[in-house]
């Protein structure tokens, strides 16, 4: 197949292109000019590259021959971004890119949202929004949406802002002490090759009768407290770091529970093989070597 893909350069879209690359697919991949491409140096030759302008605008020969498109692209709010920044990359840019589709007659679209609940914070209403906007298009203009709500997604070569790896970071570092909430929140940590695993099978239902939008929440399927997943790597990387719980107040906000129901992806074949304690380890051998 041939692959329209956004996020190529970051954490989920280098580990899912360089697996499509590898599985013979082409693919075609839209990034922005300030895009380092660190994370594929091993595969940028063998991808197509089109350049995404500041107002959203996208090159139309990307869009041609491509049997679907995966949108992976996103912005977290952890570098400072407005909140009109975060609209604007969440939902509209991406609306462009749904809408790019249908005129050119692309048949699927992928899409990546959040799991958090949409009021959570500027990041998890953005996605929300535009995934509203798919359903609604979809309905229109029958395009099959297919909305992933991926849980926590940890594993090698992630970003330093995202929790697990700071602290597996301030571990092997053996930082003096990591300030923290009791950590008493559930989260559904899912490793990112289990994650890429699922994105192949749903590529594959491109191809089958979906309905117009389908809602899919893809995790491990377990709930972890903070706290364990802490002391885990506390443990795994045998840091002399001072784990101080409590020390922080939680957000205002602040999820204290969340874990996906793979019924469906169950039904389409896959389950998650990577158990906690082997994706840390893989990580943390990762952030070692570093």
């Amino acid at each position: 197949m041939k692959i329209l893909l956004t996020g190529a350069t970051g954490f989920l879209g280098s580990h899912l292109s360089r697996r499509l690359v590898n599985d013979g697919h082409e693919v075609n991949a839209i990034r922005r000019m300030s895009s380092s491409l660190s994370r594929v140096q091993d595969i940028a030759n063998k991808i197509a590259w089109f350049m995404v302008k500041p107002n959203g605008v996208i090159d139309s020969s990307a869009f041609d021959d491509v049997d679907a498109i995966i949108h992976t692209a996103t912005a977290y709010g952890r570098k400072g971004e407005a909140t009109a920044e975060l609209a604007n990359t969440n939902t509209l840019i991406p609306l462009t890119l749904l809408e790019a589709a249908i005129h050119h007659g692309i048949r699927c679209f992928i899409n990546t949202d959040s799991a958090l609940p949409p009021n959570t914070n500027a990041y998890s209403l953005s996605k929300a929004q535009f995934a509203q906007w798919g359903q609604f298009i979809a309905a229109r203009d029958k395009i099959q949406f297919i909305n992933v709500r991926l849980e926590h997604i940890y594993g090698p070569d992630d970003d330093e802002t995202k929790f697990t790896y700071y602290v597996i970071n301030a571990c092997l570092k053996n930082q003096m002490k990591l300030s923290l909430t009791e950590g008493l929140q559930s989260r559904d940590f899912i490793y990112i090759s289990d994650v890429v695993e699922a994105y192949l099978v749903l590529i594959n239902q491109c191809e089958n009768n979906l309905a117009d939008f389908s809602d899919i929440p893809l995790g491990s399927g377990t709930a972890t407290t903070i706290r364990y997943l802490v002391e885990t790597i506390h443990k795994l990387t045998n840091s002399s770091t001072q784990l101080l719980f409590g020390e922080l107040p939680l957000k205002p906000g602040e999820v204290m529970y969340s874990r996906a129901d793979l019924s469906i992806m169950k039904g389409l074949g896959w389950t998650p093989s990577t158990e906690l304690s082997e994706g840390l380890e893989l990580t943390i051998r990762s952030a070692r070597q570093s």
